[in-house]
């Protein structure tokens, strides 16, 4: 019996590239960061809109959890991270866009690059399997 038919899951089918997941977790260590700091500032500062506040510390948290989710499952073969992952760094290329138009370019360019770079290497692991 394999391992894969002892614990009854599917072998891999196409794993995750090493590289993409790393750039993964520097994107949960991001988000990490930004809800670290979003409360750092909560609890030493009076914010104007502390309903906002507390929406963006969460956002950033389910957010950092999501894509620790979906890098777990990529990296073990499964399917189910690959949405949410692509969809999450679709959604940065915009973002980065709007800080490369504020002059935050030291944000925007790492952040697009990698934004690009996952997508890029998740999709890496669609290749052969429309079949």
């Amino acid at each position: 019996m394999t391992p894969s038919e002892s614990t009854g899951r599917r072998p891999p089918s196409a794993t995750l590239p090493r590289w993409t997941a790393a750039l993964l977790g520097v994107e949960v260590l991001a988000l990490l960061v930004l809800a670290f700091s979003f409360i750092y500032f909560l609890l030493t500062g009076s914010p104007r809109h502390l309903a906002a506040a507390l929406f963006e510390i969460a956002l950033f948290l389910a957010g950092a959890v999501g894509l620790m989710a979906a890098t777990k499952g990529m990296r073990e073969g499964r399917h189910f991270g690959r949405s949410p992952a692509i969809v999450a760094n679709i959604i940065a290329i915009p973002v980065a866009y709007s800080q490369g138009q504020a002059g935050n370019f030291w944000i925007a360019i790492p952040l697009a690059l990698i934004a690009v770079a996952i997508i890029l290497g998740i999709s890496s692991t669609l290749r052969g399997e429309s079949k």
